[in-house]
């Protein structure tokens, strides 16, 4: 060989080496790169062995790649799956391309389902990818599944993607939103269904709730394709996949469009009742002070023209007035009270009282009415049973009256006796109280028991003409015992009497520890009304109308108290400046300027550091009895409370409480002290 072929033969085999090394490490690349491929990488050769796997094979299967190695692809398809690969395999990718699915079986028994796509080598065997769809495919299902079951549903059903946006709605929100799928696929639900008076505030709130991946329930206003409105209530649900990811969410709206309408209409008509509440409460308390003015003079006249000299037919008259107007007082109260009951206006105090001295006032108010008809009143309480407790004195008094008169109302001849015992507890708490009212009277049959503790209820007819009475007494009697938590109950037969008895929850106290509830006005220590010279105190009487005001006057000059009157509250207030006054009786309810008014204005002057005249007492005279009265008047800086009718006990009862300042009227000052500024009064006029 020459030397040229020499050099010519290693020339070629020079470049063959490159060439082959080039080819080795290309292939080595190629290696490297289908190695960290997700998808798995496999060939077979012509008997479906193989020969070659990537990493993914490991990572999604299980299985090593040396032990898999000269092994069948077959063997690691599902059985059912098998015929599927061979027709793959045979037909090649040209047969197949939307990468059909095979369900394979995992190293640890579980069953992937993988996409896979082959193609044909030069010679024999095939190359091929496969890509775990297990979790897309499940999803998908489940979809399906979901979408099946949602389009037969009346609500609207929309899922979207994991950053919210549409991919499927049924046809119940196409009907009700004029939408179709198409129209809002890739969009957002609020771009599509939101409009100018949708809570933005809610919108931003749904907004975080998306973002944070939670599971939430609201209620929008969405609007139509057509641009109607209409309220939804929806439940939204985040979708996660294997590894937490949010995929997409599910809504399910419910149309509250007639609902929402109709709690419209129901808060209308809250509110119109309310309304009409309010009018009824305001027209109840109108009635009580317009009836209570003129029964004001008629009983208290009355009562004063029975303290006169008169003729045995005169007196005779007279005390018949008297008795018809306390007669038609109880009326008008067992009307009012009922219609505040019913109103759901009446309200209840919470006090100390003793039990005892309830049922004695109870007496002493009955008590001449029982000897009138020779009927013995008789009480008896049992030795176990607390002096005092906590509770309304005021409302168990009215009970009792009303049990008790009722008692002497259908008894001819006999007596009606007051029991008190205390009824056996297994736990702590309240003590079980009855209060039960025993009378000889002419008692009842079943089905006229029926008929009690009924509004304008009377056994019979004739019972109301014989006896009288409206018929509320039982039925007040009882709304208060079950305001009380209680419970009331009659035991009856006919002409051998009845037992009426009440059984309330009461909370025991210890007598010498009676937490009264107080008012610090009321609190002062008072000196006695008269001095050692027998001096009273000089009262002003501020009462607008004629009658009343002349009758309040004719019980203050009985009673040896020196007044003078005002006939409003400006009045009263420019001649409270003379500092002539110990005390004032003040009405409430006057034209020009009220009581009320009357008193915030005369302690503004006694506020001043000018004012050097004591405290001067201001004793409320209402016809307004309505709950929280007593309350108001305190607050405006009245030191007491006085309901019309006025009775001459209570009245000269809250007189002794107000202090002479003065030794006698000539030392009082006449004028106004020149060192205190002039008051300028606005006037309001009483509605």
């Amino acid at each position: 060989m020459n030397e040229n072929s020499t050099l010519l033969t290693d020339i070629h085999i020079e470049a063959t080496y490159r060439l082959t090394e080039a080819l080795i490490e290309s292939e080595n690349r190629m290696r490297r790169r289908v190695e960290f491929l997700s998808e798995v990488v496999f060939e077979t050769d012509g008997t479906g062995k193989l020969v070659f796997m990537n990493k993914a094979w490991t990572d999604t299967l299980g299985y090593a790649v040396a032990a898999s190695s000269g092994s069948l692809l077959s063997d690691y398809v599902v059985e059912d799956d098998r015929p599927l690969l061979a027709k793959i395999i045979a037909g090649g990718a040209a047969s197949h391309p939307s990468r059909p699915a095979i369900h394979m079986r995992r190293s640890d028994g579980g069953i992937v389902c993988m996409e896979i796509a082959i193609s044909a080598l030069d010679g024999p065997g095939v190359v091929g990818t496969m890509h775990d769809v297990t979790t897309q495919r499940r999803n998908q299902q489940e979809l399906e599944k979901l979408s099946l079951v949602a389009s037969f549903t009346d609500n609207l059903v929309v899922i979207t993607d994991g950053s919210g946006r549409l991919e499927w709605v049924n046809d119940a929100f196409v009907k009700r939103t004029g939408y179709t799928l198409s129209e809002v696929v890739g969009l957002k639900p609020g771009k599509v269904l939101q409009g100018p008076d949708t809570d933005r505030e809610m919108t931003t709130l749904i907004g975080q709730k998306l973002r944070q991946g939670e599971s939430f329930q609201a209620e929008l206003l969405n609007y139509t394709k057509s641009g109607e409105p209409y309220w939804v209530e929806f439940h939204v649900n985040p979708i996660k996949d294997k590894d937490g990811n949010i995929v997409r969410f599910i809504a399910v709206q419910s149309d509250i469009t007639e609902l929402k309408r109709t709690q419209s209409e129901l808060k209308v008509s809250k509110e119109k009742a309310e309304a009409a509440s309010q009018a009824k409460s305001d027209f109840l308390a109108t009635m009580s002070h317009e009836i209570r003015t003129p029964m004001n003079g008629i009983i208290g006249m009355s009562c004063l023209l029975l303290d006169t000299e008169l003729a045995p037919k005169q007196r005779e008259m007279v005390d018949a007035v008297r008795h018809s107007g306390d007669s038609l007082m109880t009326i008008i109260e067992d009307i009012l009270d009922f219609s505040k009951i019913e109103a759901r206006k009446l309200d209840l105090v919470e006090e100390a009282f003793r039990l005892d001295s309830v049922i004695t006032g109870v007496v002493d108010l009955l008590q001449p009415k029982a000897a009138s008809r020779s009927i013995d009143l008789i009480v008896r309480i049992s030795p176990d049973v607390p002096d005092s407790f906590m509770g309304d004195p005021g409302r168990l008094r009215q009970i009792l009256m009303n049990l008790v008169g009722n008692g002497i109302k259908f008894t001819d001849e006999g007596s009606i006796r007051i029991q008190v015992s205390q009824l056996p507890t297994t736990t702590a708490g309240p003590t079980n109280l009855e209060i039960s009212v025993k009378d000889t009277g002419i008692g009842m049959t079943q089905e006229q028991q029926s008929q009690l503790f009924q509004p304008f209820m009377q056994v019979d007819s004739s019972t109301t003409r014989r006896f009288g009475g409206t018929g509320l007494g039982l039925a007040i009697s009882k709304r208060l015992v079950e305001l009380m938590g209680g419970s009331i109950g009659v035991e009856s037969r006919r002409q051998q009497g009845s037992r009426f008895w009440v059984r309330l929850p009461l909370r025991a106290i210890k007598s010498q520890k009676m937490p009264f509830k107080e008012d610090l006005r009321l609190r002062e220590v008072i000196a006695p009304p008269s001095t050692a010279s027998g001096i009273k105190p000089r009262l002003l009487l501020v009462e607008d109308n004629e009658v009343n005001a002349r009758m309040a006057m004719m019980m203050l000059e009985k009673n040896g108290y020196p007044a003078e009157i005002a006939r409003d509250g400006e009045i009263a207030v420019q001649r409270f400046l003379s500092g002539m006054y110990d005390g004032i009786l003040m009405d409430c309810h006057m034209p020009n300027m009220d009581g009320y008014e009357a008193t915030r204005a005369i302690r503004e002057i006694e506020s001043s550091p000018q004012w050097k005249r004591p405290h001067c007492r201001i004793i409320a005279m209402t016809a307004n009895v309505q709950a929280g009265e007593r309350e108001r008047c305190l607050a405006v800086g009245m030191d007491d409370y006085l309901s019309k009718p006025l009775r001459a006990k209570p009245l000269i009862e809250a007189l002794n409480h107000v202090q002479v300042f003065t030794a006698a009227p000539s030392s009082r000052s006449s004028s106004t002290p020149a060192s205190l500024p002039r008051l300028h009064l606005e006037t309001s006029r009483c509605i």
